[in-house]
């Protein structure tokens, strides 16, 4: 199916998971209100964002972009090398859609 859409397996899952990942976690909204600031830059500034990275997904730290790249997998490795375990606002440039907050992975001690 990715194949048949032109996108990578990576970009065709976090997709899917986005239709049916819970948009607000179950942590009472803390992670969302970390992101505020990000998200409501994002918001802000959507129109520039989309006219330079329209179709790319964009890592947004401290209201700034920080990195972006086609595929989702290869831009989030790269940002949580970068930047650690932490929140981080990575959305897809697409005209229109919908907000699906995603927590960033964690590793057991």
């Amino acid at each position: 199916m990715a194949a048949r859409r032109g996108m990578t397996l990576t970009a065709l899952v976090s997709e899917a998971v986005g239709r049916f990942v819970d948009p607000v976690p179950e942590n009472n909204g803390e992670l969302p209100q970390r992101l505020k600031p990000e998200m409501d830059w994002y918001e802000a500034n959507r129109k520039m964002l989309m006219d330079r990275y329209e179709g790319e997904y964009i890592a947004i730290v401290n209201q700034k972009v920080i990195d972006h790249h086609r595929d989702f997998g290869s831009l989030a490795s790269r940002v949580f090398r970068r930047v650690g375990r932490r929140p981080v606002f990575l959305p897809k440039c697409v005209r229109g859609g919908r907000k699906v907050v995603v927590a960033s992975p964690h590793r057991q001690s």
